[in-house]
Formats: structure tokens, sequence, C-alpha cells
């Protein structure tokens, strides 16, 4: 979580972005937070 107005929230949202546009997120997500683990995922 970044703080309110910070200068990163752009960057970091357009990387987010592009790696949701690639498919990487999804490998991430699938790699990380596996249902084998309790962990939420984030839509």
């Amino acid at each position: 979580m970044l703080p309110k107005d910070s200068a990163l929230t752009d960057p970091v949202s357009a990387a987010v972005d592009a790696l949701r546009e690639s498919g990487e997120l999804a490998e991430i997500q699938a790699e990380w937070l596996s249902d084998a683990v309790d962990v939420p995922v984030l839509d």
C-alpha cells in the first residue's frame, strides 16, 4: 500500500497493469497464491 498521493502510485499501477495484460500476473498468482495456501485471491 502506498501513501495517499504518492508519486509512485501511477508507475506502480502501470506496472501491475502491464503484468496483468501480459498474463504474468496470473502466473505469479498461481505460483504464490495457490489454493494449497489459505490466502485470499486479489480481484
